[in-house]
């Protein structure tokens, strides 16, 4: 060994020691609050800006707000009276964007059928007059139809075809799968699967998520070796999807969280429905590393309140491939009634 590389063993080992002291763990956890921090204002300032997208959100979360209220039994007749005019004025916002993005049709739709309900149910005068003027006046000048009830009774509800039993045999069946046969998968059957793991569920309806698709194998390999744990099976994947969050999302810090949970919401739907295609998949942990966290944003072209959450890796099983046993603890170890 010559002078040169045993002063970078040295830094190497200096480095390796500095890492495990309690100064560095604090700067780690610091500069890794700062980082959320950032994405959190980010989000906020979208809001504040009356961004389309986040005008989107605002309105999904008011509307929800008013389709739980109109569920509620023996209601007040006068609700929702801090939010109302905001709602409203979010819904002639996005109604200016509606020829830009015929995508959205389907949430005025329903925020329309909302309102309609609550302007039918709730005492007039005051905000209220004025909201429903304006609604009203909203509806004629851009034809928002009618598309039905948007509360029902229980009893109206169509019973599962799916019985218990059956619903734990998928889930005994499911196991994460790393090693995957060299085949493409189709778009077509990608989507169906998002299309089951779109209907998690969401708090106020917002799905403040989005589904990054990487289904060309070579681009998919890239960013799988870029995430924690997957190094070693990253070559062999064929297709992933990144699950996105977006902090534009939300009005409130205390809401931040909440795309952790909803990704993983998302992810177990995902994972089941990719069973019932004949496919199997492995969720991959997006954890907040600093560099590596930003090339993972800078590969995915992720936007400046967004962050990748969590990530599943997917494919035709090789069926030469090992997975583990993976023995769940039992219920007894889990479970806990608040009296016993």
């Amino acid at each position: 060994m010559n002078a040169g590389q045993r002063v970078r063993a040295l830094l190497r080992r200096g480095v390796r020691r500095l890492r495990d002291t309690r100064l560095a763990r604090c700067l780690c956890l610091v500069t890794g609050l700062f980082r959320e921090a950032r994405l959190v204002w980010r989000g906020l300032r979208a809001q504040h800006r009356n961004d389309p997208q986040a005008v989107a959100y605002r309105l999904r979360r008011n509307i929800h707000r008013l389709e739980k209220a109109l569920g509620t039994r023996n209601r007040r007749g006068r609700f929702a009276l801090s939010y109302i005019s905001r709602t409203v004025k979010d819904l002639g916002l996005l109604l200016k964007y509606r020829a830009e993005d015929r995508q959205r049709d389907a949430d005025l739709s329903w925020a329309a059928d909302v309102l309609r309900e609550y302007f039918s149910v709730v005492e007039d005068g005051g905000i209220v007059a004025a909201a429903r003027e304006e609604f009203m006046r909203q509806a004629r000048e851009m034809g928002l139809a009618s598309g039905g009830p948007v509360v029902r009774k229980e009893k109206e509800r169509e019973a599962p075809g799916v019985s218990t039993d059956h619903l734990r045999q998928l889930v005994e069946r499911r196991k994460s799968v790393r090693w995957f046969l060299p085949e493409r998968i189709e778009r077509g059957t990608i989507d169906q699967a998002l299309e089951i793991a779109r209907l998690a569920p969401s708090a106020c309806n917002r799905q403040p998520l989005r589904f990054v698709v990487l289904d060309r194998p070579e681009e998919a390999a890239a960013c799988a070796g870029l995430l924690m744990g997957a190094e070693g099976y990253a070559a062999n994947v064929p297709a992933m999807v990144v699950i996105v969050g977006r902090m534009r999302a939300f009005e409130h810090p205390r809401d931040r969280h909440l795309v952790h949970v909803e990704a993983g919401l998302c992810a177990m739907l995902f994972l089941l429905a990719l069973e019932t295609l004949g496919l199997g998949g492995c969720c991959v942990n997006c954890p907040d590393l600093g560099a590596q966290s930003r090339r993972l944003s800078r590969f995915l072209t992720l936007e400046r309140d967004e962050q990748p959450v969590l990530a599943v890796v997917f494919g035709k099983p090789d069926p030469e491939g090992l997975v583990g046993r993976a023995d769940r603890r039992p219920l007894e170890k889990l479970r806990q009634y608040y009296r016993s």
